[in-house]
């Protein structure tokens, strides 16, 4: 049988559902994924240290992503549920710039970009940060003596057109025309970014799997009813270790042969 050469997963690792456990000192994060048969998940317990992992790191139940040499927490981010968030930017690269990408689906090549979201509430997930791609569904129209940015699909018809139009009308975006005499599609997304910025308004959003779902205005009356975190228990000890938090953040018991995780 011929020699199977290592192959580099260009610095991704894992990704999938997993419990976390932060060490009382907060110097340690603990990380157990969930078996997963169509994955190819690590098992055990995986100790990292709490400054390779998100500023936002918790105890809970969450998506979790680690590096290809399992010793980076890449992502952390809710299963599924409820939240109100806000935006924050849009992604870049590490020059700073807005990244514009194209991806292929099986209908063809569409140019993509992200935007980044800080969950509010509830307090549970308060300050991690998530993201959701939109499609960049815009051509030029003329208004009339003036060229400004419209949506180029038919959001009756694409989704993703929909989505897009209503990300930027709950965002404030569209509160005045969306000029764009330059047609540069990374200018037109500055812009965007800054008026979401400069609204700051806060959003309903829905998650399912660890992706952002779907947004919505929030109605100053919307009941506080968020969140809906998955629970599960570990079917064996989390492993030798530190000590950790439960999800209350009350330390679990040294002797406890059977912790409730």
């Amino acid at each position: 049988m011929a020699w199977k050469i290592p192959v580099s997963k260009g610095g991704l690792g894992p990704i999938g559902e997993a419990k976390v456990k932060v060490s009382v000192n907060g110097t340690r994060v603990g990380v157990r994924f969930i078996p997963d048969e169509d994955k190819d998940l690590p098992e055990g317990t995986i100790t990292l240290n709490v400054e390779d992992c998100p500023k936002w790191v918790r105890a809970g139940r969450f998506i979790v992503g680690l590096n290809e040499d399992l010793n980076k927490m890449t992502l952390i981010k809710p299963i599924a549920g409820m939240a109100r968030l806000r935006f924050v930017r849009l992604a870049r690269n590490r020059d700073d710039e807005i990244i514009l990408q194209s991806v292929e689906t099986k209908w063809g090549t569409h140019e993509v970009f992200k935007a980044v979201f800080e969950i509010t509430s509830p307090d549970k997930w308060a300050g991690m940060q998530v993201t959701k791609r939109f499609r960049f569904y815009f051509k030029p129209f003329v208004d009339g003596d003036k060229t400004v940015a419209g949506i180029s699909k038919n959001p009756e018809r694409s989704a993703y057109a929909a989505e897009l139009l209503d990300w930027l009308t709950y965002s404030g975006v569209l509160e005045k025309p969306l000029g764009w005499k330059s047609q540069d599609p990374v200018r037109l997304l500055a812009k965007i970014e800054k008026r979401a910025q400069t609204a700051d308004r806060e959003l309903l959003a829905t998650f399912k799997d660890g992706w952002v779902e779907q947004l919505y205005p929030v109605e100053e009356d919307e009941d506080e009813g968020f969140g809906n975190d998955p629970e599960a228990e570990f079917d064996e000890e989390f492993g030798d270790g530190p000590v950790f938090l439960d999800e209350d953040g009350n330390p679990l018991p040294e002797d406890d042969e059977n912790p409730p995780f």
